[in-house]
């Protein structure tokens, strides 16, 4: 795997996992940078020689025409392309969270959760039956779209995992499913895949339990969606301090010429 040129501009730290998140984050945003040039130059002209002339200004022509001619022309990616459009449209439930991957969105509830916990302890006011469990947070926050609504798949399941929240507080008297667990129970069990929790999560048995590779490799990814979010806030406060000293030196400019210095 190539070092990407990112790290000659950042300290991203230490870590042997630290590369291949960098990695997977750069490839992701090239790929959806590369869907939307496709949408908006090129699917919509009728001939390849049409999609030539409508070569974006901020692309290098010669990699335009690979990218026309033995790329999206191609017979067999066009094929591809085809099936894999066909398989989008069949799905029945839809996602809504674009390109922010499903174990991101996990891992940002549990820190919400974690706050709204911490918070509750220092008022004293720890009552387990209030607020929705993550499960039907993750179900919202993963299929309900812009528009307020769900698929139409996707409501029956929203209000399944609704059903099953209320029952278990009404016998149990608390809500204390773990995420994997509400998720099998309202989804199915399938060998080798986790459903509804996107790729790379941990799969549970038939008997609930998680293999000891399944945690490793969860342990893997979540260390990858950690120092994602790392290196933007790293990208953030390194861009909030350029502005800063760019703001302290117009300051000292601007009081050199009035001679308070």
């Amino acid at each position: 795997m190539k070092t990407p040129k990112i790290f000659a501009k950042f300290d991203f730290g230490e870590g042997a996992h630290i590369p291949k998140a960098i990695h997977i984050q750069c490839s992701n945003l090239y790929r959806h940078w590369r869907e939307r040039l496709k949408a908006d130059h090129f699917t919509k002209c009728k001939s390849l020689k049409e999609a030539e002339r409508a070569c974006p200004a901020t692309i290098d022509l010669t990699q335009w025409r690979w990218l026309i001619y033995n790329y999206w022309g191609n017979p067999k990616q066009r094929e591809k392309s085809e099936k894999n459009r066909a398989n989008a449209l069949s799905k029945k439930i839809k996602s809504a969270c674009g390109a922010k991957s499903t174990a991101r969105i996990i891992y940002e509830l549990e820190l919400e959760a974690e706050n709204e916990q911490e918070v509750n302890e220092d008022e004293h006011e720890v009552n387990e039956t209030n607020g929705d469990p993550i499960y039907l947070k993750l179900w919202e926050k993963s299929k309900r779209h812009k528009n307020g609504k769900f698929d139409d798949e996707a409501e029956i399941k929203y209000k399944a995992f609704k059903e099953l929240h209320e029952k278990e507080v009404r016998e149990k008297g608390a809500d204390k499913l773990i995420l994997d667990i509400a998720y099998k129970e309202v989804l199915g069990y399938r060998p080798g895949y986790a459903h509804g929790l996107g790729k790379g999560h941990p799969v549970l048995s038939k008997d609930g339990k998680k293999g000891r590779a399944e945690l490793e490799a969860n342990v893997e990814h979540l260390q990858n969606e950690n120092s994602m979010i790392r290196a933007e806030f790293e990208s953030h406060k390194l861009e909030a301090k350029k502005k800063q000293q760019e703001l302290e030196q117009k300051l000292q400019l601007i009081m050199d010429k009035i001679g308070l210095t």
